[in-house]
């Protein structure tokens, strides 16, 4: 059995569920061919999708919109499930903020002239079935939440590169 000295932060966790399940394949590969099989394909099933969440998410983006004065990112992070938040990131000079993380965001668009950013949703802005709240503006610009959208318009989105 292998003793380390814990400390809390999620690496030092990650490594002690690592040395426990090296720890529980040293035992099992003294048993019988067959159980030593399945459990290698078991054992590399885990650590890959343990190595997975370590992995930092890679972006992949329905939108980017560049301006003189600020960027629109739209996109989401590539996970293993299929339903995964949008995010709506805005950049002005050095500061960045987060517009809205949501589910059902159809559009978004920026309407230079009268400084407004306008959002499409698929209804009210919604983060996993929960309402949430869009802030009123962002630096200078003003947010527009339409939320007259129809659901079809949601697969009709495709892919971008920055």
């Amino acid at each position: 059995m292998v003793i380390i000295q814990i400390d809390h932060s999620m690496e030092s966790i990650l490594t002690l569920a690592h040395l426990y399940i090296l720890d529980i394949l040293i035992n099992f590969l003294k048993t019988k061919i067959v159980m030593k099989k399945i459990f290698l394909l078991t054992f590399t099933i885990l650590i890959l999708l343990t190595s997975c969440s370590l992995i930092k998410n890679k972006r992949l983006y329905f939108k980017y919109i560049k301006t003189a004065n600020i960027e629109i990112e739209w996109f989401y992070y590539s996970y293993l499930t299929s339903y995964s938040p949008n995010y709506l990131i805005a950049t002005q000079g050095e500061k960045t903020d987060t517009i809205c993380v949501s589910n059902n965001i159809i559009d978004v668009n920026i309407n230079i002239r009268d400084s407004i950013v306008l959002i499409t949703f698929n209804g009210h802005p919604c983060l996993y079935g929960e309402r949430i709240n869009i802030n009123k503006n962002i630096g200078k610009y003003k947010i527009v939440c339409d939320t007259s959208s129809t659901y079809n318009l949601q697969y009709i989105k495709c892919f971008t590169k920055k």
